[in-house]
């Protein structure tokens, strides 16, 4: 396993819009590899084996975390922010928390106090930065509205082998992806390939629909996370067995499964699932 890969994709800052920084290190890491290196207008990023094959294998994974964006700066030099995707608001007051400009990455806090714990449907309206700054004046000296914002969190190995890190929702995905299209080709796969690193999973939903619409998959397998059900606060009932020690868990589209192989003659069929297309 290329753990540095892995390092440098969760250690960059990839808000849902601001997907650059790590289609970057993607880009980096597979020029080598790939036959093709393809973006698009939504800055998706795709890596190309066997581009010539008719048979084309979409692998898709979004590289975009949730986060915030500074929405203005008050008078007296404080962030007011907006989201950008689902986060969970209370999780925010009183933690670290990286705004990444152009230039550098400048350091926050949330400010916090206990009446604010204590607040039924707190929302983004209720969080405010503070980066040091004497005054709005001073504040626009660092940051500017736009800046995208995310919690300032580390990579930590645990025990067994385990990782925790912000957001592997879902740049594990853009990992594994990158290291299965490495894999297809040391073992001589003539399908194409298709390593998809997509945008805006967490906002727009869009990145993918435009980045599979131009590559006009016979297959696509569509990494992402989950929740285990072994983990707190999840129902059996609602969630079956999946544990993050043994499981993995997969689904299939019923409506697609069942047409494409009505439609599909038996050769197709091996054809397309057939790893190393020899």
């Amino acid at each position: 396993m290329e753990t540095e890969f892995l390092k440098n994709i969760l250690k960059s800052i990839s808000v849902s819009g601001y997907e650059e920084p790590l289609q970057n290190i993607v880009r980096e890491e597979m020029q080598n590899v790939a036959d093709e290196i393809r973006e698009d207008e939504m800055h998706n990023l795709v890596c190309v084996a066997n581009p010539d094959s008719p048979v084309r294998i979409l692998l898709s994974a979004h590289a975009d975390e949730i986060g915030l964006m500074i929405s203005n700066i008050t008078e007296d030099g404080r962030l007011q922010v907006v989201d950008r995707g689902g986060v969970v608001v209370p999780t925010y007051p009183g933690q670290q928390v990286i705004v990444k400009t152009k230039e550098r990455e400048i350091p926050g806090v949330v400010e916090a106090y206990r009446g604010l714990f204590e607040k039924q449907g707190m929302s983004t309206k209720d969080l405010k930065i503070d980066i040091g700054a004497k005054d709005r004046k001073d504040a626009l000296r660092y940051v500017k509205p736009g800046d995208p914002v995310v919690p300032d969190t580390h990579i930590r190995t645990l025990a067994n082998g385990r990782i925790t890190s912000r957001a592997l929702d879902d740049r594990i995905g853009v990992y594994i992806i990158m290291e299965a299209l490495k894999r297809a080709k040391e073992r001589g796969c003539t399908s194409g390939i298709y390593a998809a690193s997509t945008t805006g999973e967490e906002t727009t939903k869009t990145g993918a629909y435009w980045c599979s619409a131009r590559i006009h998959p016979t297959l696509a397998v569509i990494v992402d996370v989950t929740y285990t059900s072994d983990c707190l606060g999840m129902d059996r009932r609602k969630w079956a067995r999946w544990s993050l020690e043994k499981d993995r868990c997969s689904a299939t589209a019923r409506s697609w499964r069942k047409n494409s192989m009505k439609r599909w003659s038996a050769r197709q069929r091996r054809r397309i699932f057939r790893y190393s297309g020899k």
